[in-house]
């Protein structure tokens, strides 16, 4: 389901809180949130990703009733307007289930059915995707000091426990996509490891989601505020795209689009050497920075 056959799917990120890392306040009206969402869509997005909760490191979790209560304005206009799938951003079975019954597509859980233990049957019992994220403990706390044997190797044993929980609930791998989480309890130093090796998470037979966008690592790597971060999230999109990852969850649709219809289509026998040269050609300092600079990662 939602399969792209010319790269990966755009998963335009629509957040509908007063305090989100980047465009927190922006589009808590009904009307500037379905106006953006069909700008993202009109700009190419496949997919609108909406959520009433910020993640970001620090943030306090919000009730039932105070999530709904950003939501339930909204996804009813959003639904009426956009003919895109919509996903929802929620943690909670409750939100997913009235975010269901208002016609949402996929259910996007950044706690991967830890907080909520009925989330995982809730989502089976659909006819909705999953995307099931890995985080270390919550955000309020996961990014003090966090620590893996191996980051990549732990998140493939995370994933391939939590793959084996969802097909007992008759959750099928068609219908998981899977999010490693950048930012969420990672160093810039594990994000790096995990961008670089982003191809293992295909073995285990679900699609895979990157979500880069405007991220604290970049500002790391980069020494940028959020918003001069554009050149170092488009980057890491098109080396995604090249290493066959499924969805990118962004903010800049229109930086994202144009970038990868420029890096992953090319003439008729265009190799992967071909095209990681226009990535290096569109973006050359950026990516030297990323992949050659910075040297912590390599390890």
């Amino acid at each position: 389901m939602y399969a792209n056959p010319d790269g990966p799917q755009i998963m335009g990120i629509l957040n509908v809180t007063p305090d989100s890392f980047y465009d927190g306040g922006r589009y808590t009206d009904p009307t500037a949130c379905c106006d953006h969402a069909a700008m993202m869509v009109a700009s190419g997005a496949h997919i609108i990703d909406v959520g009433a909760e910020s993640s970001r490191p620090g943030s306090e979790r919000l009730s039932v009733e105070e999530e709904w209560q950003r939501l339930k304005p909204i996804l009813p206009k959003l639904r009426r307007r956009i003919t895109v799938p919509i996903s929802l951003d929620t943690t909670k079975a409750e939100i997913a289930r009235r975010g269901l019954d208002e016609g949402v597509d996929i259910i996007n859980d950044i706690s991967a059915g830890r907080f909520n233990p009925e989330m995982l049957t809730t989502v089976s019992a659909s006819r909705a995707d999953y995307v099931l994220m890995h985080m270390q403990r919550e955000p309020k706390t996961m990014q003090q000091a966090p620590q893996y044997d191996d980051v990549v190797q732990d998140l493939f044993r995370f994933f391939e426990d939590t793959l084996e929980k969802c097909a007992s609930l008759g959750l099928c791998h068609d219908r998981i996509i899977l999010d490693p989480g950048l930012g969420f309890g990672k160093t810039a130093v594990h994000n790096l490891k995990i961008i670089r090796d982003i191809k293992v998470f295909s073995k285990l037979g679900c699609r895979v989601l990157l979500g880069a966008s405007r991220k604290s690592f970049l500002g790391t790597i980069l020494t940028e505020d959020v918003q001069e971060r554009l050149e170092g999230s488009l980057a890491i999109a098109v080396y995604s795209a090249l290493q066959g990852v499924s969805m990118l969850r962004v903010h800049d649709v229109k930086g994202d689009s144009s970038g990868l219809s420029r890096c992953t289509s090319g003439a008729p026998g265009c190799n992967l050497g071909q095209k990681f040269c226009s990535l290096r050609l569109l973006y050359a300092q950026t990516a030297k920075t990323l992949w050659y600079r910075w040297g912590p990662w390599r390890g």
